[in-house]
């Protein structure tokens, strides 16, 4: 079904996926612009020190994001391409069945902002990652009205390592969490102020978010029609929520296509790139109930995973819960980590995909109950102690900031975190901007299921690439390997023959290239 666009006029299918995108978000940007003074006021009692900190802990959190040696880069290349076209006008084609065009329309926008290149992509990743942390703290606000529990859930998010490792690299699922999250920011202030404009911007945020990762087109109508009943009960005033639900109805509608073709999603793995032994008759589903024991079994795998997810989230967030009754939008974060759950474990490919992956876009929430979890347990301990309360409470935040950032930095700083072999296009750049001008590449067609050719052209736009070293001018080359994953440097001397140079790594890890020093024979 979806092959049959490709019979479309070019500008028909661009005009198809980018007008509803671009709807939204102009007029989430009109709406929100119209509305601020109303959205500000809700924050108008945090105090002052708390925006200080706040400031500090969104610095450090902006360093971390931009200078960790994070790796996984091989999962953006098709939304960038895509993205550069779309900002060229050249061909929009439809490149997959389970990747709708939402991501890569963002970053053609952003590009025609900064510049079409590979860094200009990871410092988009970046800002919407980094942007996820402010708007935890906002949400928790919103649902607790209290600067402690706003600041922890903040600094949680900002060190949370799974929130980190996929910051600069993992598009569409970082991108996903922030659209997510950006409407359920929403969403809690039209429960609290009862506005259709607050419900209407929750719907456009939400039609980027289905645009640009497919299972929020099931996840987020789950969280909010749940939310909406549960929180308003008797008080739902059906002609505000019409227009809302209209929008988003047609504004997806594009996506049904995508829906449609569901029971083909991941179909077009080749036996090679699926797991030993795969069973394609019991994976017949895109989704399905069956899968649900053995999904949770790989997700709970994940979260019992020390080096990703410290113990002492699971015990903090679990007396979170114990403020439901008194902050009855803490059913919101909670709803949202079930219905994730739920719908990734009918869904067939976590067996083949990272999970890790999927787990991203329950960060926020996690982060959310965590920072409500440490509120309880200091209000909690301080009533025990009805002297000095003032002084008990400050040694409790001392405490639990030690608890939050001891494990967080222990996961951090070891070597096991970081997919250091997943640094390859990494390599690329940062050694790439050391050549004269010739990149060589080799062996092209696998493992990528993109051309590593457009790649390095991507990557290295100013630098020659040529398929053979009988093309490149005199000086100092590199040739890629893609089967192998190898770097290799030569020279070319004057009679257009060539010798190998022995390179030498100025950092001790090779995987965190910065500078390399070549010796030619």
């Amino acid at each position: 079904m979806i092959e049959s666009l490709s019979v479309l006029p070019d500008v028909l299918v661009r005009a198809i996926y980018y007008t509803p995108v671009l709807i939204s978000l102009f007029l989430t940007t009109f709406l929100t612009v119209s509305n601020f003074e109303n959205i500000k006021k809700h924050f108008s009692k945090i105090r002052k020190n708390t925006w200080i900190i706040f400031t500090i802990i969104l610095l450090v959190s902006v360093i971390l994001r931009t200078y960790l040696p994070l790796c996984d880069d091989s999962r953006f290349w098709e939304a960038a391409f895509i993205g550069k076209d779309m900002l060229k006008g050249g061909e929009m084609s439809i490149f997959s069945t389970t990747q709708p065009t939402g991501y890569p329309i963002l970053l053609s926008i952003f590009y025609s902002i900064t510049e079409t290149s590979y860094i200009s992509t990871i410092y988009f990743n970046i800002l919407v990652s980094t942007m996820t942390v402010v708007l935890v703290f906002l949400i928790t606000y919103l649902i607790t009205k209290d600067d402690t529990a706003s600041l922890f859930s903040m600094i949680f998010m900002t060190i949370f390592p799974t929130s980190l490792f996929f910051s600069q690299f993992c598009d569409t699922i970082t991108t996903s969490a922030f659209f997510l999250t950006f409407s359920v920011f929403f969403f809690i202030i039209s429960l609290k102020t009862k506005k259709e404009s607050m419900l209407l911007i929750t719907s456009f945020l939400s039609i980027i978010s289905v645009y640009v990762r497919l299972e929020n087109f099931f996840i987020i109508p789950a969280i909010f029609t749940i939310c909406y009943i549960t929180l308003m009960r008797n008080k739902i005033d059906f002609k505000k929520i019409v227009k809302p639900i209209l929008f988003f109805l047609i504004l997806s509608a594009p996506l049904y296509l995508y829906v449609m073709d569901g029971h083909k999603t991941f179909k077009n793995y080749t036996p090679e790139e699926l797991p030993e032994n795969f069973d394609n008759d019991y994976y017949n589903e895109a989704f399905s109930m069956k899968y649900i024991p053995e999904n949770w079994a790989l997700i709970a795998h994940k979260f019992t995973n020390v080096n990703q997810y410290p113990v002492i989230l699971y015990i903090i967030i679990f007396f979170s819960l114990f403020y439901l009754k008194k902050y009855p939008k803490l059913f919101v974060p909670v709803t949202w980590v079930i219905m994730s759950l739920l719908f990734f474990g009918r869904f067939w490919g976590l067996k083949i995909v990272n999970v890790d992956l999927y787990l991203v876009n329950i960060n926020p929430p996690l982060a959310i109950l965590y920072g409500i979890g440490i509120l309880f347990l200091i209000n909690f301990i301080s009533r025990l102690v009805p002297k000095n309360n003032q002084k008990i409470k400050i040694l409790l935040m001392i405490i639990f900031l030690s608890l939050t950032i001891y494990p967080n930095a222990q996961i951090l700083l070891s070597e096991s975190f970081y997919d250091l072999d997943a640094c390859y296009n990494k390599e690329v750049y940062q050694t790439g901007i050391l050549i004269n001008k010739c990149i060589v590449v080799e062996e092209t067609k696998k493992p990528f299921s993109h051309n590593l050719e457009d790649s390095v052209r991507f990557i290295l736009p100013n630098k020659e690439v040529f398929d053979s070293t009988d093309n490149c001018k005199e000086g100092v080359f590199m040739k890629i390997n893609a089967v192998r994953f190898e770097l290799t440097f030569g020279k070319i001397l004057k009679n257009n023959t060539f010798e190998n140079c022995d390179m030498k790594n100025t950092t001790e890890n090779y995987r965190s290239i910065e500078v390399y020093d070549f010796t030619c024979k």
